[in-house]
């Protein structure tokens, strides 16, 4: 019944629509973060900079609640981190039951951009460490980076691909592209990036070859790629899937998973065989 006496006051109320009590407090802001760095030739990233922000627009770090530095063998932790809260909304009631933050990472002689998105929930993750990998790439003539969590994953790496004398791995990383310009101000598209990694005993990784995924004019209104995996096929060979939404007629949020096929460098094609459906 309390909820409906609420609602009954402020409607007749309207000046007391509002009640905040201005009583300071902390809260879990993200987790300990335990992970390694790698460089885009597969090295540990030793002397890479890591650090961690609660601020949304905050894109640089400047503002980081903590920092690290990884060691020779690209190790690094992170510590988790609290923010002040400076007041409770009593009524109408509001309750939040997680925070945002963002991981930056930069090798030693670069600036900090964002390489992590992350969701701390209150409760169930709050005492918990995560673990995450960090890895630099090359794109657009662009040194980039990104980090990825078993619970948020961004980056995966591993399958095998061989084209003549020249063997690897792949990797998925996901990024968006922009700013983009249109008639409501500038804007950034998710997409997927998948690089044929070549590895050789005693040699650095090279990139051999990088696809940028979805292509379809269908997905320019392309709002959200998450959950990607990368799994081998019985008839296919190596597959490529992953979840989307994006603006559609009369479904402003429509939902479907990708699936590619992956081929010799450079070759990725979509293929409804790759798509997982609820086997995961």
């Amino acid at each position: 019944m309390r909820g409906s006496v609420a609602v009954v006051v402020a409607f007749f109320s309207p000046a007391l629509a509002a009640c905040y009590l201005p009583v300071k407090y902390t809260e879990p802001a993200s987790p300990k973060l335990v992970g390694v760095y790698r460089r885009a030739d597969g090295a540990p990233a030793a002397g890479a900079r890591l650090a961690v922000t609660s601020r949304d627009n905050d894109s640089s770090c400047a503002h980081a609640s903590a920092r690290a530095t990884a060691d020779s063998m690209g190790r690094f932790v992170l510590d988790s981190t609290f923010v002040e809260r400076r007041g409770v909304l009593l009524f109408p009631a509001f309750e939040h039951f997680a925070n945002s933050y963002h991981v930056c990472a930069a090798p030693p002689d670069s600036a900090f951009h964002v390489a992590y998105d992350g969701t701390l929930w209150f409760g169930r993750d709050s005492a918990k460490s995560d673990s995450v990998v960090c890895q630099d790439y090359h794109w657009e003539n662009r040194a980039r980076a990104v980090c990825s969590s078993s619970k948020e994953p961004t980056f995966v790496s591993g399958g095998h691909w061989s084209s003549g004398a020249s063997s690897g791995v792949f990797r998925l990383i996901l990024t968006e592209i922009g700013p983009l310009h249109g008639s409501h101000g500038d804007f950034t598209r998710p997409r997927l990036i998948i690089q044929w990694v070549e590895q050789t005993p005693g040699s650095p990784d090279t990139v051999r070859a990088t696809v940028v995924l979805p292509t379809d004019k269908k997905f320019r209104d392309l709002r959200r790629l998450w959950k990607p995996r990368l799994w081998q096929h019985d008839v296919i060979g190596w597959c490529v899937s992953i979840e989307s939404s994006r603006m559609a007629w009369f479904d402003s949020n429509k939902q479907e998973e990708l699936g590619y096929a992956l081929g010799a460098p450079g070759q990725a094609w979509p293929e409804n065989l790759c798509l997982l459906g609820d086997q995961t």
